[in-house]
């Protein structure tokens, strides 16, 4: 039917009755940027799914007045949906409900709707019941649950038989859920119920969870490993739920997340630097209502497949929105501007209108009066401050005396300012730095013994800038040091020496920059007994010119967990050249000049059977000819594949047996494995050319 709409740019189909658009696809419109869907008669879960797939799409909003919308599209939600027609619902869920009550069956066993089981309990079910009657329900074969049309006279509780209960308040009511049953839930919708305790809730649900949705709901502060069973996970959204921090943990396992909601709450900071490599699948971002200043971190490099993104109703400067949105194309803007100054319908605010006292220079109300171009040490005489902003502003240098008065500063961050030079003895009053920030200056050098003085230092972020070279003695004195970051500079030397007074290293960022060869000995050499990176977990060296990466992953010691090189040369790996990173749990060796891989090269990561701690391996962008049970050894242990198979001769998948789902599309053959841990698509005309294939 729409074999002839394969160069269609532009869509409108507003104003008509439609309550679906399924047959509207990439495969049928590869070509469309523009489309309309406003005042028809879509429900707002069904138009929540459809645009899921859709990435970089322009959606033309004209949502009615005062009607609910998803980016500007009108939609009803559920309750005011039924209460008009009959909700069709998708083939692949059973019916939920006949409009009779005579044709179900209702049992504390079981629920049947013409004897057959259900498998989904939403807002029709619920409207159904008769609330003076005494119900109770059990969801042996659910696999759906979406309460967002009962508000808050919803109730959810473990009772004394470990079982879920699901009751509505004043009502005789209950859905039950054991335990077991309950953790096989791939979709569970609690939106605007107002529950208490939603992180117990969250944490009895199991892995096959798809769609969570628990926005005005309470969370607050967020426990790290809440969602780390979440694997499967496409759609989170965590809207309105108090929410006041997320660390790298949080969504480490979430590799698979296409949209994550985390408006309207108290985020003051946003860092997305160590999930680098978690959302490379994501499609939606929507950071609305916060109090955020910055979000340098969401960038093409960590959010590859950004289509739409929400930041308005935060506390940007217009100046450093406008400069943000100059490095996005093609980005879908979801804004709902407040009646103030706006870029794309973004609120931000003018300088003055961001003007504080300087008394008000602490962790919660950090900032400049004006957009300074200087500071001199009268500017920061307070005894007690502790944490410093001074980003964006016009800054050129920092006076040696400028901390004098300052003695207990703990954080400063300098970053988006125009210095380019650091001195010896510019931070030699704040002896009690633990955290500094530099990045997106132009800083072409650090002069030796600059942190002499400050022995209690931790983190150090210079990225973004021009670095040349870095010195054998510049983080002299430092000797706590954990985290450095360097990413994005013109380093193509580091000095041997460099760190043989930081034993305690745990992170170390050196990606996309000039180095061609490293000395190894910065690795591997001891000091004093002790190998200087014994504690480092975490190296980042990708995109750099790299010759001879093989003898720096040689010389890291056995504590690494995540080790990116990729984009240098790697050439081939031997059957030893792993052997002792049990604890690795990702391993990015994408475009590394990779042929062959033999059989033992990964077998020492899945030791341990069944208990290594090996997550992620990347290997597409290799010109690797077979790809084998060498490879495939790793998806068989649970873990993550990712290939591409440009150059490949031929295919043998005879070891992933009945787990294996090949789906053809018109371009693409696009291998897959139940659990969805192999990543590997080959284009028709490449797949055409193997002169091998087993399966």
């Amino acid at each position: 039917m729409f074999r002839n709409f394969k160069n269609l740019e532009t869509l409108k189909l507003e104003g008509n009755d439609l309550k679906e658009v399924d047959t509207i696809t990439r495969t049928h419109f590869p070509q469309l940027t523009s489309l309309g869907l406003s005042k028809n008669n879509f429900t707002c879960r069904y138009l929540a799914k459809f645009l899921l797939p859709w990435q970089n799409l322009e959606l033309f909003h004209n949502p009615s007045p005062n009607q609910t919308h998803i980016d500007g599209v009108g939609c009803f939600n559920e309750m005011s949906y039924v209460s008009t027609e009959t909700t069709k619902m998708p083939e692949t869920t059973t019916e939920l409900i006949k409009r009779s009550n005579s044709t179900m069956k209702h049992s504390t066993e079981k629920t049947e709707i013409e004897d057959k089981p259900v498998t989904r309990f939403d807002c029709d079910l619920f409207s159904s019941k008769n609330q003076s009657e005494t119900e109770q329900v059990s969801c042996d074969h659910i696999e759906e649950i979406d309460t967002s049309c009962m508000g808050y006279a919803l109730q959810i509780n473990v009772n004394n038989d470990d079982e879920m209960v699901i009751r509505l308040s004043q009502s005789n009511f209950q859905l039950r859920c054991s335990k077991k049953q309950f953790q096989k839930l791939k979709y569970f919708n609690i939106s605007g119920n107002q529950l208490q305790n939603a992180p117990q809730i969250i944490a009895l649900l199991g892995s096959p969870i798809e769609t969570l949705d628990v926005s005005s709901n309470f969370i607050g502060e967020l426990k790290v490993h809440l969602f780390e069973r979440f694997t499967n996970l496409k759609y989170l959204n965590l809207s309105h739920t108090n929410l006041s921090n997320f660390g790298f943990s949080t969504f480490y396992h979430q590799r698979n997340l296409l949209v994550l909601d985390l408006s309207f709450n108290h985020l003051k900071k946003v860092d997305f630097n160590l999930l680098m490599r978690n959302f490379k699948e994501l499609i939606t971002l929507n950071l609305e209502g916060n109090d955020l200043i910055e979000v340098d971190t969401v960038n093409r490099k960590i959010f590859p497949k950004l289509g739409s993104l929400g930041i308005s109703k935060n506390k940007f400067s217009c100046q450093y929105l406008s400069n943000f949105l100059l490095q996005w194309d093609n980005l879908h803007l979801l804004y709902n501007p407040s009646n103030q100054t706006n870029i794309d319908g973004i609120d931000c605010q003018h300088d003055e209108q961001l003007t504080k006292n300087n008394n008000e220079m602490t962790p919660d109300k950090s900032g400049f009066p004006t957009r300074f171009e200087f500071l001199t040490a009268t500017d920061l005489k307070f005894t007690y401050l502790k944490t410093l902003k001074a980003y964006y502003n016009k800054l050129t240098n920092i006076s040696g005396s400028i901390f004098a008065h300052a003695p207990n500063l703990e954080e400063i961050d300098f970053s988006r300012n125009d210095i380019n030079v650091l001195h010896q003895n510019d931070f030699k009053g704040a002896t009690k730095l633990s955290k500094i920030k530099f990045s997106h200056n132009n800083i072409s050098m650090l002069e030796a013994a600059l942190f002499a003085n400050n022995l209690e230092l931790t983190e150090i972020d210079f990225s973004n800038n021009n670095i040349n070279v870095l010195h054998e003695n510049d983080f002299k004195g430092a000797t706590k040091l954990s985290i450095i970051n360097f990413q994005y500079n013109n380093i193509s030397i580091l000095e041997s020496g460099i760190f043989a007074n930081t034993t305690d290293l745990t992170e170390i960022y050196l990606s996309e920059n000039k180095i061609s060869i490293l000395d190894v000995e910065i690795f591997s050499k001891l000091n004093y007994g002790t190998r200087y990176f014994d504690s480092l977990t975490f190296l980042n060296i990708s995109n750099n010119q790299l010759e001879n990466t093989i003898g720096i992953i040689r010389s890291l010691s056995s504590k690494i967990e995540s080790l990116d090189i990729s984009s240098n040369y790697v050439g081939a790996l031997d059957e030893n050249i792993f052997k002792i990173f049990t604890n690795l749990k990702y391993l990015n060796l994408r475009n590394t000049s990779l042929v062959t891989i033999i059989f033992y090269v990964f077998r020492p990561l899945l030791f341990p059977e069944n208990e290594h701690k090996l997550e992620t391996v990347v290997l597409d962008e290799n010109p690797i000819k077979h790809l084998d049970e060498n490879l495939f050894l790793l998806v068989v242990n649970s873990v993550e594949l990712h290939l591409s198979c440009d150059h490949v001769e031929a295919i043998d998948t005879n070891c992933l047996a009945s787990s294996l789902s090949i789906d053809l599309n018109e371009n693409d053959a696009i291998f897959g494995v139940s659990g969805d841990k192999l990543k590997l698509k080959c284009s028709k005309d490449t797949f055409k050319q193997l002169k091998s294939f087993k399966t």
